[in-house]
């Protein structure tokens, strides 16, 4: 990270930062080109290693490169707010975000797909859900293990 001075390295202002999240964009490699998609995620730590779970229909373009095994990079941000300035120059937008490459894969194992969607709804609802095997048959529920991340405040 080029600015040290936006750097968050303090793991609990970093989970709470994935905690407020509700969406990330996953860049995925299509033929050599970028294909970004918004999704919504839950989390989970086991330390500082990052778990992230989404869930998709099992066709289309995202699944047929997510299936091709490329990296991903997923990108997430909160508290955005516009910072007024006295000219267009002394303007600037306050946030703060994650950035992070792994890979992603899509779980066949039926506890972890139900662990995995449980994430997900928490982390979109605060609250807990339970699934049938019915329900989890008719998504793809994917695993994006990220093997680096940074975190950073531009404040």
């Amino acid at each position: 990270m080029r600015r040290k001075d936006r750097e968050i390295t303090d793991l609990a202002e970093v989970q709470d930062i994935v905690r407020r999240c509700r969406a990330m964009r996953v860049g995925l490699v299509d033929g050599g080109m970028p294909y970004i998609v918004p999704m919504n995620f839950g989390a989970l730590w086991d330390g500082e290693q990052l778990t992230l779970y989404a869930h998709s229909a099992t066709a289309g373009r995202k699944m047929e490169l997510i299936r091709q095994a490329p990296p991903v990079f997923i990108q997430m941000d909160c508290d955005g707010e516009l910072v007024t300035g006295t000219s267009a120059c002394t303007y600037g937008y306050r946030y703060k975000s994650l950035m992070g490459l792994g890979r992603a894969e899509e779980v066949t194992d039926p506890d972890e797909m139900r662990s995995g969607m449980v994430a997900l709804m928490r982390q979109q609802t605060g609250r807990d859900f339970t699934f049938s095997q019915e329900e989890l048959t008719g998504v793809a529920v994917l695993r994006i293990t990220l093997t680096e991340w940074s975190a950073k405040a531009c404040r």
